[in-house]
């Protein structure tokens, strides 16, 4: 039988040995460098853990079978790591896949020590105990994370958007239908999920049909069930002095919420959806008519409602994005070879999304 020693001592193993891989690849390949770092973070944030007194054991204090799983998930992990010089910077749709690989593993990590950690930004917060700065730091904390918007305000558009109106066209189309209920718009990060979602809220014929109710969540990687019920009641609805306890009273306040709302439609947006968050999309779907959840997320929940994939750019609007990022100040000065544009443009098409920096549109560079 193996005892608790041993565990600890397994899982301190997979660890350091998934640290140095991690290292090593930051070193050796520029194809996944920042979700490489973003785990060298996380990694190197999980040492208190390792060190600290009993805090490894408070981490281990679950179920055996889900610390064998979660020990035989890292060694996986460090193959994982050791595999991305191996891909080849061509091969978009492998680089999206293994990508998602990178992140999953970044998310697990955090997931299985969150306890600790959120331990350890409580015990930062204390010791910040002079003139304002204890309430400074959550409000930074909470911004990064993201949250809800303000009551009146949907999250506001950025100043130039290229390559949309066909997927709000679709989207909208799809949205509108009386027989759907969660559709999810999928895609990698930086391709422009958001961007939709908040131009699906701007516009004329959405606000038609929802009015008012429109709801627009971010999503953070540990928010529960209870914190967006709450912060829907607070924020959306004006529900004062709004702290809810149990999951079971935020089920019911949320039950009240859609009874007091009646035959009204609903749309509900949760943005930057984790792929551990699918039971969350679940408890939040209630059949009534007229409600509607719009879901983004990197992944596909293929067992909830429909899916909507926001491709590549095509050629014309690619040109059209160079342009606008290569000469942001003076079109007239875009004066560069046709030939050239197009070559450039085609190429960029088949690794780039619709934002407008270029410097941004490069996947997982």
């Amino acid at each position: 039988m193996v005892t608790k020693n041993q565990y600890e001592a397994a899982l301190q193993t997979v660890l350091v040995e998934l640290l140095k891989a991690v290292v090593s690849q930051t070193k050796r390949t520029a194809k996944f460098r920042t979700l490489l770092r973003r785990l060298d973070k996380t990694l190197r944030s999980l040492e208190p853990i390792m060190c600290g007194h009993g805090r490894l054991a408070r981490v281990l204090d679950r179920p055996e079978k889900e610390t064998k799983m979660f020990i035989y998930y890292v060694e996986n992990g460090k193959e994982i790591v050791l595999k991305c010089s191996r891909i080849m910077c061509w091969n978009v749709y492998k680089k999206f896949v293994h990508a998602n690989k990178l992140i999953r593993l970044d998310h697990e990590l955090l997931r299985f020590f969150q306890v600790e950690l959120q331990d350890n930004l409580s015990t930062r917060f204390r010791g910040l105990s002079l003139g304002g700065e204890v309430d400074q730091v959550p409000s930074s904390i909470t911004k990064q994370a993201g949250g809800f918007s303000s009551s009146s305000n949907i999250p506001e558009l950025p100043g130039v958007i290229i390559g949309f109106d066909f997927h709000l066209k679709v989207v909208k189309r799809i949205l509108l239908k009386d027989d759907i209920q969660v559709l999810t718009v999928t895609a990698p990060g930086g391709c422009g999920k958001t961007t939709l979602a908040k131009m699906l809220c701007h516009d004329a014929e959405i606000k038609d049909v929802f009015g008012d109710n429109i709801f627009f969540v971010t999503v953070s990687r540990t928010t529960s069930f209870k914190t967006i019920v709450q912060k829907l009641l607070t924020h959306h609805l004006q529900v004062n002095n709004c702290e809810l306890q149990t999951y079971d009273e935020a089920k019911n306040e949320l039950e009240n919420m859609m009874r007091k709302m009646g035959s009204e439609k609903i749309l509900l947006v949760l943005d930057d959806v984790w792929s551990e968050s699918e039971l969350l999309i679940q408890d939040l779907k209630y059949q009534i008519p007229g409600y509607t959840i719009l879901v983004t997320s990197r992944f596909m929940f293929s067992r909830i409602g429909s899916t909507y994939e926001l491709g590549l750019l095509n050629d014309e609007d690619a040109k059209a994005l160079l342009i606008h990022s290569a000469f942001p100040c003076d079109r007239s000065q875009a004066n560069m070879p046709a030939d050239l544009v197009s070559k450039v443009s085609f190429k960029l098409s088949k690794i780039i999304y619709h934002t407008t920096s270029v410097p941004h549109m490069i996947i997982y560079s």
